[in-house]
Order: C-alpha cells, then sequence, then structure tokens
C-alpha cells in the first residue's frame, strides 16, 4: 500500500536532480500467470494472502475468501480436462482464458479476477495521479504481459488509457529460464499433459492455443519451442500479439514495447529472431521500443538494432 507514494517520492527526487528527465515507467505490479509446479512464477505459490490484500478487498466489496477460492478452483478447472472435453471447450469457449468478460463473467473466478483487477488499477492509477499532481509534463508508462495473459495478471491495457501516457507490454519471448513467453507457453502445455489422463502435448497445445486465443503454426510446434522459430511463427503468433499490444495501448504513439533476449539462464533470442521480431514491429507502424538487456551486447545483435534504428 505504501508504493504509490515511494513512487511520487521518487519521481520528484529524480526530477529534482535531474530536470532532463522527462519520462518514467512503473513495472508492473503483475499477479503471477504459470502454472508449472516449483516454478518462481507459479500463480498457486503467490503469497496474497496477506492482511494488506485483505483490507484492501474488504475495501473494495470483494470477499477475500472467494478469492482464495477462484484461485484454488482454477487448479481443478484444468485438471477437468479429458480429450473429449478440451474439444468442446476449444468449440464453446475460443479464447476464454484473454477474455475479461469471461472471467468477470465466471460464477467461481469472478472475485479472483475482480481482486487482481482492481489492486492493479489502484496501484497503477494512484502512482500515475500522484505523479502528475506534483510533475504534470512528466509521462508515465506502465509496464504489462503479453496480451493473451492480461486477465490472469490482474492488467487491462484498454482501461488503462484512462490514467497512464504510454504503454510497455514485454516482447519477452525466450524459451527456458524465466518470464519468457515461449517458455510459458511449454510450461502449460507440458503441465495440462501432465494434469489430464489421455491429454497428448498436441493435443494440450490446440487446448492452450484455444483457450487464449493464440494462433500458433503447424511448422512450429510447442515442442520445437527451444529451436529456432519459424518465418511462420513471427507471421502468426508475434503478428497477432503484436497487433494486441498496439490496439490495447491506444496506437503506436501509445505503445513503447519492452525487448528483451533472455532473463536468468533462458535460451537466447538469435539475431535473426531479433530481425525478425523488430521487422514484425515495424511493419505494424511500431517507431520506438526500449530494449532490455542484462548481460553483453554481441555484435551481431548491435547489427539488428542499428538496422530499424537508422532514418
Amino acid at each position: 500500500p505504501d508504493m504509490p507514494a515511494m513512487t511520487v517520492a521518487r519521481a520528484r527526487d529524480t526530477a529534482k536532480h535531474f530536470p532532463q528527465v522527462t519520462g518514467l515507467f512503473l513495472d508492473g505490479p503483475d499477479f503471477k500467470w504459470e502454472i508449472k509446479p516449483g516454478h518462481r512464477d507459479d500463480l498457486w505459490v503467490e503469497p496474497i494472502d496477506t492482511p494488506e490484500n485483505r483490507d484492501f478487498a474488504s475495501k473494495n466489496g470483494i470477499v477475500f475468501q472467494k478469492v482464495l477460492d477462484g484461485r484454488e478452483y482454477f487448479k481443478e478447472f484444468l485438471h477437468e480436462f479429458t480429450p473429449d472435453y478440451a474439444r468442446k471447450f476449444s468449440a464453446h469457449f475460443q479464447g476464454a482464458l484473454a477474455d475479461h468478460d469471461w472471467w468477470r463473467n465466471h460464477s467461481k473466478f469472478a472475485n479472483w479476477y475482480l481482486f487482481k483487477q482492481a489492486a492493479v488499477e489502484w496501484s497503477v492509477s494512484s502512482s500515475y495521479q500522484g505523479v502528475k499532481k506534483h510533475l504534470p509534463h512528466i509521462q508515465v508508462g506502465n509496464s504489462s504481459r503479453l496480451p493473451f495473459v492480461e486477465a490472469l495478471t490482474g492488467h487491462n491495457s484498454v482501461r488503462k488509457q484512462n490514467y497512464i501516457d504510454f504503454q510497455q507490454p514485454k516482447q519477452y519471448w525466450w524459451s527456458g529460464g524465466v518470464a519468457g513467453f515461449r517458455g510459458t507457453i511449454v510450461n502449460w502445455v507440458n503441465t495440462l499433459a501432465d494434469w489430464n489422463n489421455g491429454l497428448d502435448t498436441e493435443q494440450a497445445a490446440n487446448l492452450f492455443g484455444s483457450m487464449f486465443n493464440y494462433p500458433m503454426p503447424a511448422n512450429y510446434p510447442v515442442s520445437n519451442y527451444s529451436l529456432e522459430a519459424t518465418d511462420e511463427w513471427f507471421d502468426t503468433s508475434i503478428h497477432d500479439q503484436t497487433a494486441k499490444m498496439i490496439s490495447n495501448s491506444g496506437g503506436q504513439e501509445h505503445c513503447l514495447p519492452w525487448v528483451g533476449l533472455e532473463h536468468f539462464g533462458s535460451n537466447w533470442l538469435t539475431a535473426s529472431e531479433l530481425d525478425r521480431l523488430l521487422g514484425e514491429m515495424h511493419s505494424q507502424g511500431a517507431t520506438r521500443y526500449c530494449y532490455f538487456i542484462y548481460n553483453s551486447m554481441e555484435p551481431e545483435i548491435w547489427d539488428v538494432i542499428q538496422k530499424y534504428s537508422r532514418g
């Protein structure tokens, strides 16, 4: 609950000592999105049952026990997918887990969903309003994960257009390690197959794509996600998520994505993959991005960055 005030204090101090600064970004907050047991971002291990969260829920008319019950029921829900039910769910509930209305109207998940939405909106909007009160000239951005997982993490970029200047969805597509979404998709698919008798990895991949309205080309199956991506993957999966992040942000002028290659021992995107990712963003009208890196930059990566930085 103290984070917005701390953000405002830090922004004011930074502006005082570095008047050339014209903007800042809020990195999250995010609720977790992984289902692989033992993963760092396992959503059931996330410590949400705190006095602060209970108090926040109460003040917002949300029954906190129903928040906890909804999260627990989600695990039961994900254990119910026989091959037949997976086909029926895909046919009748295409894109359900990426659909805010589906979560909001679900009898078991609504309170869990509404709590996450309210918490993220309060944190981001309070920080934004506090900064603008003292530093109206400062532009404020906020990061989020990929569009298909927004509802699960508590974000709603369309609503955030009302209280943020620019948005920074994360084009994090590495596999392995943490926070890269090829890795997340592999974890979801393998876990769904483990949890549901009779559901093989191909069926689980089809179910995942249907659940999250995430298109996947046949020539780049999830089992190959640790290998170099095909051109068709960029033309389908990357094209889809890039278009959605630009639209959800309110247009290219409000969209400043993060682009990264790796994180904590992951498999790196190659220079070729970075080239095709930036090429897809450029083809959709993106004019800027933030490059995320914890390590050194190899010459072939710098060459790609320069390629898309020239006027």
